[in-house]
């Protein structure tokens, strides 16, 4: 779930997932194996013992980011950015715990403030994150699945960046057409304007 108040983003969504508490922290740890199975990560490295760098694909456009990185063993990954996009914040958590079942709740949070990009960011943030949230969360958990054994869940690794591409092109598909129905919706406007 997601809401925009003035220039700030919130976005908060969990999800339980049939797997141990330590395989999921592990696996939302690892963050130089993100580009692996995370379809919009293009390059993830670990910098040090609390960095990490990544290059992430937001529709047509690279990205390059660095974060802080705090991690506390079998309950969170805090990330904070430390270089990119010029916001006021960007910050968000990875965070495990056991539920009723057996298995493991993950709770993915993002909280952005604008600062000198302007509430146009958060719309396009909001609406980048309101489709990319789940995916990126149903990708944990398909690798978290794969990694118990459950070969199923995860296509073989040749597979995986035909994967990858396939989702930056709808991705890509979907901005394209956002902005020419933002661009006929100014024409129509316009032509109203002159008509009254």
């Amino acid at each position: 779930m997601w809401k925009l108040d003035n220039d700030e983003f919130l976005y908060e969504e969990t999800v339980p997932i049939s797997a141990p508490l330590p395989l999921v922290y592990q696996t939302v740890a690892s963050v130089e194996k993100y580009e692996e199975f995370l379809t919009d990560v293009i390059l993830s490295e670990k910098e040090g013992t609390s960095g990490c760098h990544m290059i992430i694909r937001a529709g047509p456009l690279r990205v390059e980011v660095r974060t802080r990185v705090e991690y506390v063993e079998n309950q969170k990954v805090v990330f904070t950015l430390v270089e990119g996009p010029p916001l006021e914040l960007l910050a968000g958590a990875w965070e495990v715990s056991p539920n009723s079942e057996s298995g493991t709740d993950v709770t993915f949070r993002v909280n952005i403030k604008a600062g000198r990009a302007g509430n146009w960011f958060l719309n396009a943030a909001a609406k980048y994150v309101d489709h990319m949230g789940m995916t990126l969360i149903d990708s944990f958990k398909e690798r978290i699945l794969f990694q118990q054994g459950d070969t199923i869940a995860l296509p073989e690794p040749k597979y995986q960046k035909l994967r990858k591409l396939f989702h930056a092109l709808i991705y890509y598909l979907k901005s394209v057409q956002a902005f020419f129905a933002k661009i006929m919706r100014n024409i129509f406007a316009f032509l109203k304007s002159q008509s009254d």
